[in-house]
């Protein structure tokens, strides 16, 4: 019995050895080279049309409509709000369409929200007396192919309607300018119509048009300031 466990243990030995003359023999696989790292180029897809959240400008926009809201077209607006105006159009100036006088863009219905001169949208019926007896409705503007057309709409005393409008023929000059030639201003009132004033011209510079508002400068002497919300 002691000798054929001795020669089972022998055997196992003389296996174990075999498999580790074999394991001794086989060739070595060659080490594979690391493949070099590269790095991936930074690629960020473009921001498509519906994607794009707000323009820089469209805040300053709420800011100046919210500024001038409720101010009868800048006439009870103090000097240090008028101030504020100056300075938000300030940012705009330059920003927005890039040949204002030339877009489709220009051709709309306004409403005159602000102007730093009163004469400039609605003469002497905007004045501070001709407020008194001319209670101002609404001030707009139309421009369309070509031509444009202001109105002040008014109750005379608050009691019987009325209007003014004064109709041009309007050039563009360049880019960001437009020349309008005025014709005579008509009162239309208790059911009448009247030529007043003269015929007239003025050039304005377009400082800043979008699909919401336009800001003009008047190149007259008075170099009134306007900002046109369309309707």
């Amino acid at each position: 019995m002691a000798m054929a466990k001795t020669m089972h243990v022998r055997s196992a030995r003389a296996k174990r050895e075999v498999r580790a003359r074999a394991t001794r023999s086989l060739p070595t696989m060659p080490s594979i080279p690391t493949m070099p790292q590269f790095a991936m180029p930074q690629f960020q897809m473009p921001e498509l049309p519906w994607q794009k959240g707000p323009k820089r400008e469209d805040k300053v926009v709420d800011e100046l409509l919210e500024l001038v809201e409720g101010s009868d077209a800048g006439a009870n607006m103090s000097d240090a709000k008028r101030a504020e105006v100056q300075e938000l159009v300030e940012k705009l100036a330059g920003r927005g369409e890039k040949r204002p006088a030339r877009s489709k863009l220009l051709e709309a219905e306004y409403d005159v929200v602000y102007t730093d001169n009163a004469i400039a949208a609605g003469g002497p019926f905007r004045t501070a007396p001709g407020r008194a007896i001319f209670w101002t409705d609404a001030i707009t503007q139309v421009i369309e192919g070509g031509k444009l057309h202001n109105r002040v709409d008014f109750h005379l005393l608050g009691l019987v309607p009325g209007a003014v409008t004064l109709d041009a023929e309007v050039d563009v000059l360049a880019d960001d300018r437009l020349r309008a030639r005025f014709g005579r201003p008509q009162l239309q009132l208790a059911g009448k119509v009247f030529e007043i004033g003269k015929e007239s011209a003025t050039e304005q510079e377009v400082l800043y048009l979008d699909e919401r508002i336009r800001v003009s400068r008047g190149l007259s002497a008075r170099a009134s300031l306007l900002v046109f919300k369309k309707l």
